[in-house]
């Protein structure tokens, strides 16, 4: 488990995130990055749908309940 700052630096390089106090089976953030746009968090929901522009809210951003997601093999 760590806290936002720590799950940010972790969405920098490359890696999935989510919270344990997430209620959707599944839920986890991830950066996008194309080339010529800047990079944008994006959430996959809980009914399989990818969501362009996440913003956490203040609860997200001060819990400590953040993992990174396992990579599947």
């Amino acid at each position: 488990m760590m806290g936002f700052g720590a799950a940010i630096e972790s969405l920098k390089q490359g890696r999935s995130i989510r919270r344990d106090g997430w209620n959707g089976k599944g839920m986890h953030v991830y950066l996008v990055t194309i080339d010529g746009l800047e990079p944008c968090v994006a959430l996959f929901t809980a009914q399989g749908k990818r969501q362009p522009g996440w913003v956490p809210s203040q609860v997200d951003m001060l819990a400590e309940d953040w993992s990174v997601v396992a990579e599947e093999p």
